[in-house]
This record gives C-alpha cells, structure tokens and sequence, in this order.
C-alpha cells in the first residue's frame, strides 16, 4: 500500500531568486493518492473548496510511517519535501520518513547518471501524458483557476503512482535521454 504524492508551487524559481531557492516557491496544493481505496487527498495553504489545511497532510504521513507503508513521489526528496518543509516550517521531513520513502526519479537516475522527464515516461511507459506544463501551474493558480491545477497535480500524482506499481510488478521501466532517441529498459528495485 502506497501513498503517492506530489505537489505544485505558487512561484516559478525564478520568481523567487533562482533554483537555488526552490524552497520558496511555495505550495499551491499537494496532491495524495492513497492506494488502499484511489481516493485523492487534496491539501492546501489557502482556503479554496474542496481542500484540507496543508499542514493535515502529516497525519497521512505520520500513518504511513506507523503503517510502514510507501510514500512515493517523483523527484520529491529534492523538491516537493523541500518546499514542503519550508512552508509547514518543518525540518528534515524526508529525513523522518526515509525509511519508506520511494522516489522514482532518484532510482531511474541513479541507474542511467542522468534524469527524465515524468513526460517521457508517461509516453513511453503508459502512453500517456501529463494534462499541461509544470511550468504553467503557478500562473493558472494565480489567475484563480485553482481546480485546473489540482485536477493537473492529480493527474501527475496517477502517473507518478503507476511508473512505482509497473516498477514494482515488472522490475523494469521503459526510459530515454533528451540526447538519445534509443529506448532503454531500467531495472528498479523499489
């Protein structure tokens, strides 16, 4: 049983002075799928519908610890736990649940020295792809369009959840760099 997760910021790194900062960026809203029953958790700072307080999202933390259950993200030990720590002013939360922790992107670069996009391998994988740009969130959460970007973070949360469940049953993720069209299978251990 896994919980997967993943979150979108309020600023862009250059908003706020560069990758260097990237733990100020700010959580707009942090997605959680929950595996046991597929429901989304929706968890934000501000108040818009539909959402729990930001800071309820330890709780399912803390249980997943207790539980030794999975906490699985995609590239969320050097961005979403940072951002996330930053604004709940908590620190060393990865530290905390690093037992359980699986990032999908730290394993997959580990294995090839270099990182892929979760765009590449929702193609490559799932046939799949991500609803809009990363890159697009902050400004569509500041133009109010709150449920465009959750329903964005929900779909990058399922991606995120199936290339953990095919790594998981398969062994294997399907995977290419930016520089080279070659298809490489990749052993996961996760």
């Amino acid at each position: 049983m896994v919980l997967t997760f993943d979150i979108e910021t309020k600023n862009l790194a250059d908003e706020v002075g560069g990758w260097k900062n990237k733990h100020k960026m700010g959580v707009a809203c942090l997605v959680v799928l929950d595996s046991r029953d597929s429901v989304y958790h929706v968890f934000s700072p501000d108040d818009v519908p539909g959402t729990k307080p930001l800071d309820e999202v330890i709780n399912l933390f803390d249980n997943a610890l207790d539980e030794n259950r999975v906490i699985n993200g995609f590239n969320i030990l050097d961005f979403d736990f940072k951002v996330l720590e930053y604004d709940l002013k908590i620190k060393n939360m990865s530290k905390k649940y690093n037992s359980i922790i699986v990032d999908s992107m730290k394993h997959i670069e580990k294995q090839l020295g270099f990182r892929v996009s979760l765009s590449v391998l929702a193609e490559l994988n799932f046939n799949d792809s991500k609803l809009m740009d990363g890159k697009d969130a902050p400004a569509q959460w500041k133009k109010g369009n709150y449920q465009k970007v959750i329903d964005y973070c929900k779909k990058d949360v399922d991606l995120e959840y199936q290339i953990y469940a095919k790594g998981k049953d398969d062994g294997i993720i399907l995977c290419k760099s930016k520089f080279d069209p070659k298809i490489r299978e990749i052993e996961v251990g996760w």
